[in-house]
């Protein structure tokens, strides 16, 4: 994997396309300075033409985050890994078809779509008190 960084401004830039913060635009102050943390941060990432060869380290429950080339925006779509047949597959809420459903293997999504890469974390376990 790759670390990723990027100018993070998206939200406080278009407030227009958030109803919430047309109703509420004290919040945009607290976005802006969310968004202004999150520049400074890099994160693990695998680019869009590595994805495939990076299959076999993925688990169901992992979550995956698309990049996008959107100016100002790190990601433009999230889901969780499903392993099917040994390969992980994209579960997630599908804007086009309306629902909830385990799409097509994750090589095979980003090499579809428009993401740049995807972003990969692994949900621990809480740790008992």
């Amino acid at each position: 994997t790759d670390r990723w960084s990027k100018p993070i401004a998206f939200m406080s830039s278009h407030v227009e396309s958030y109803p919430v913060l047309v109703a509420r635009p004290e919040y945009v102050e607290r976005i802006r300075e969310v968004e202004r943390r999150r520049s400074k941060q890099t994160l693990p990432f695998v680019p869009r033409d590595e994805v495939a060869s990076f299959e076999p380290q993925m688990e169901s429950g992992d979550v995956e985050a698309f990049a996008t080339a959107v100016e100002g925006l790190d990601c433009s779509h999230v889901g969780l890994i499903a392993m099917e047949k040994g390969r992980p597959f994209v579960l997630h809420a599908s804007s086009v078809k309306k629902q909830v459903l385990v799409d097509r293997p994750l090589s095979v999504y980003v090499a579809e779509g428009k993401a740049t890469g995807v972003f990969v974390a692994r949900p621990q376990e809480p740790r008992m008190r």
